[in-house]
């Protein structure tokens, strides 16, 4: 299983990073304007004056990136796929700035090439539903090793909500209703639909991506949208190898709790199922 989440991961990410560079708007999985802005919200509260500051990025998401350059951060992105840095970077409006920096690396393992102590902000787009389960204390323990004393971690992140559950049919109808576009509708019944019984494991926390985009595939066979269909060639390169963990949302913060304090919660999107947390260390 370790695998999935390292040399097969790592390739499995190569391939989606072919279609990323094709439409960063459309795509499911880029940061939406209303969600950056929460990130610019969180810095601006946390480093109104600060001079020198030095951020750390868990990927290479190019939004957070620009975001954190714009703000006079030197912005350090980590990720353990080389094609994923190559493509992204090249969408940043900030591409060739000196104090954009990348780094090919496994984020479990950045206690070895880092000191402690050294960052003011690490941010990260789903950071955690990227590493198995059985890992998240390890790299809130790294995470909350980098940070200086009085850092603070910033991260979107999937989790679910089994008391909330909606049916899919109640989702696509607020779709076709128009009180969520199309990238938000996937992201709902990913996250949040009676459906995931059929791609998420409450045993194991892993989401089966292949079985969600067979699902997407065949039972919203009648939509015609961009979207969908750049939903379905991202998914597609994602046949083999590709999970997401997703935790319950209590059981990711109260494990959270254990390493940070809670500064604030904002849930703009996807039926709150991808909060975005602002988080300091203890």
């Amino acid at each position: 299983m370790k695998k999935l989440f390292a040399k097969t991961a790592a390739k499995t990410w190569s391939k989606v990073a072919q279609t990323r560079e094709l439409d960063r708007k459309s795509s499911p999985a880029t940061p939406r304007p209303i969600e950056v802005a929460v990130f610019r919200r969180y810095l601006k509260k946390i480093t109104p004056e600060k001079r020198d500051l030095k951020m750390l990025i868990l990927g290479a998401t190019p939004e957070l990136r620009d975001l954190g350059i714009a703000l006079g951060y030197e912005v350090l992105a980590a990720d353990f796929s080389m094609d994923m840095i190559n493509v992204l970077t090249s969408v940043m409006k900030y591409q060739g700035h000196q104090r954009n920096l990348i780094i090919k690396g496994n984020w479990l393992e950045m206690d070895r090439f880092f000191k402690q102590g050294i960052f003011d902000v690490i941010m990260g787009d789903a950071p955690f539903n990227n590493v198995l389960p059985k890992d998240y204390r390890k790299l809130f323990l790294i995470v909350k090793e980098l940070l200086k004393p009085e850092g603070c971690l910033i991260i979107r992140q999937m989790v679910v909500e089994f008391s909330s559950v909606k049916e899919a049919e109640e989702i696509e109808r607020m779709g076709q209703q128009k009180r969520m576009d199309w990238i938000e509708l996937f992201f709902s019944i990913y996250l949040g639909s009676s459906k995931n019984r059929i791609w998420y494991s409450r045993k194991t926390k892993l989401v089966d991506i292949s079985k969600f985009s067979y699902w997407v595939e065949n039972h919203i066979s009648e939509v015609k949208s961009p979207v969908k269909e750049l939903y379905k060639k991202m998914v597609g390169k994602m046949r083999k190898g590709a999970y997401h963990s997703v935790l319950p949302r209590k059981e990711l913060e109260n494990l959270i709790k254990k390493y940070f304090a809670i500064i604030k919660i904002e849930k703009p999107l996807n039926l709150g199922l991808t909060p975005i947390y602002l988080l300091r260390k203890k």
